[in-house]
């Protein structure tokens, strides 16, 4: 079965899941990061499509959401998993509505929310600033769901 999984990652857990992923559903699988290369091949040659990153600034990055909507109607016939990095998991169903198509939402067979960390040395300035407001602190946060992971894994190895 040839997978494709496009991601999107700032600070690296996103990618991090993306590799986790690529490295359990093994040969055939093409691991792009939209941000930075183009398809290879086209998309109708994959039967399997994984999407995912994480969210920064309240969404998911515009390459990554542009991506999903010019090619929902191809995504739509595929097995199809979205995922989702990021810490506040009290919003996540509305997250996931606001970050993917709904009819990409329909027909996912898996939807994985994944935690995600957050370590102020990444950040600078203004975003460092706001970050520790918000997390009312300044030290990092460490939120990572790696069982979360593997469901979503052996959910996408079910076909």
């Amino acid at each position: 079965m040839e997978t494709l999984i496009v991601y999107t990652s700032r600070n690296g857990y996103s990618k991090e899941c993306a590799q986790k992923i690529a490295a359990e559903l093994g040969p055939g699988t093409d691991l792009v990061q939209i941000t930075h290369a183009k398809l290879e091949k086209p998309l109708t040659h994959y039967d399997r499509v994984v999407i995912g990153g994480g969210i920064h600034a309240g969404s998911l990055s515009r390459k990554l959401t542009r991506f999903c909507r010019k090619n929902r109607d191809e995504l739509r016939k595929k097995y199809l998993g979205l995922y989702i990095c990021a810490t506040n998991a009290e919003h996540k169903e509305e997250q996931f509505i606001k970050s993917y198509p709904e009819a990409l939402l329909e027909s996912a067979t898996a939807k994985g929310w994944f935690g995600g960390r957050i370590i102020l040395a990444e950040h600078q300035n203004v975003t460092l600033f706001i970050l520790k407001k918000i997390l009312k602190s300044d030290q990092d946060l460490y939120a990572e769901l790696p069982n979360e992971v593997e469901a979503f894994i052996a959910k996408m190895q079910e076909n």
